[in-house]
């Protein structure tokens, strides 16, 4: 998150001297059929810590962090996420297709997912439909036989609704947390507990897992997630599928998606960082410099504290006022604060 963060100030300090120089309305679209898919040096300041939390019994809800007690659950491990997402920027409803593969880590009677919204119409356990109730945020799944440590399923998800706006309940940052929709596309912010806003999961840092997102869209807008782009696919009448794909864990709050007119600017950096920036196509020449200071700075940084940790790097415009977000792999900038010492700022994060 762009804050005034000293320390990575000091390395654009750095870096620069090596260098040398809503019109949305809220209308379902048709529904569709589910088929499930087999700090620096010096004195700290001392902060008191909250009361330790007791030790997290078998079946509890949460993982039973002081700080953010309802999210999460210590119960299973999910190892990979899929996330099949029909958006259009002009219509706020978010119809997804959510499979989890899952390990459980403790003898379970039941699951529960975070959850904030939406009407869930299907889940199933591998190939069986189970049964599933909601409560304080909670999607509460029943398995349907028993589930011991170490036993392995995939849950497959349907959901659908106009999403909740909330505004960040553990930080001032934001006005709404999950889907944001606007007059020139539509984005995801999940920092720190806004994953929960658009799909299910076990939204605490602790558990990460990869992800793959096939994001369903008019044909006129590009949809942009973490990770890869693998394919760009049709799909119904005026609609097409991009298809991304990250393959490193990666905790929820850093999952991105965001649909746009966008134009594509694919670089490398010098010493072999695949960089793919996605911005729109009036601002070209602003973002040029910004695009070479970036190219620069992977490598710079890789000489510092060890080669670029992910499979590529880059930077994506959304609309908003004022937002810049270090998700993995692909930086989300607003325009008013686009600029090389953001970028450089939100790029450190893939290390730090």
């Amino acid at each position: 998150m762009f804050q005034a963060r000293i320390y990575v100030w000091l390395l654009w300090v750095l870096f620069a001297s090596a260098c040398g120089g809503t019109a949305a309305t809220a209308v379902p679209p048709t529904p569709l059929m589910v088929t499930p898919i087999a700090t620096l040096p010096g004195t700290p300041t001392l902060i008191p810590s909250p009361t330790a939390p007791p030790p997290p019994t078998p079946n509890a809800r949460s993982i039973g962090d002081a700080y953010t007690p309802e999210l999460g659950n210590l119960g299973y491990d999910v190892q990979r996420y899929t996330l099949q997402l029909t958006l259009d920027p002009h219509v706020v409803w978010l119809q997804g297709t959510a499979v989890l593969d899952v390990s459980a880590t403790s003898t379970l009677a039941e699951l529960s997912l975070d959850l904030v919204g939406f009407t869930v119409t299907e889940v199933w356990w591998n190939e069986t439909a189970v049964a599933h109730t909601r409560s304080d945020n909670k999607l509460i799944i029943t398995p349907p036989g028993t589930v011991t440590a170490g036993d392995t399923f995939r849950l497959t998800i349907a959901y659908a609704g106009a999403p909740t706006q909330v505004t960040a309940q553990y930080g001032a940052f934001a006005d709404n947390l999950g889907p944001i929709f606007g007059e020139n596309g539509v984005y995801t912010l999940s920092e720190p507990d806004g994953a929960r806003y658009w799909f299910p999961c076990n939204d605490h840092p602790r558990d990460k897992a990869t992800f793959r997102f096939e994001v369903t869209t008019p044909d006129m807008y590009t949809a942009v997630a973490n990770g890869q782009l693998l394919a760009t696919q049709p799909a119904a009448a005026g609609q097409q599928t991009f298809i991304w794909e990250h393959n490193f864990p990666m905790a929820t709050y850093l999952a991105l998606v965001a649909v746009g007119v966008y134009e594509r600017i694919d670089d490398v950096s010098p010493g072999g960082v695949p960089l793919r920036h996605y911005i729109f196509p009036e601002m070209r020449a602003e973002f040029e410099p910004v695009a070479a200071a970036v190219a620069e700075a992977v490598d710079w940084l890789s000489a510092q504290f060890g080669p670029y940790p992910f499979e590529a790097f880059g930077l994506v415009l959304v609309d908003d006022l004022a937002l810049a977000m270090e998700t993995e792999t692909m930086v989300m900038v607003s325009p008013p604060l686009l600029g090389k010492k953001t970028a450089v700022h939100e790029l450190a994060h893939m290390w730090f």
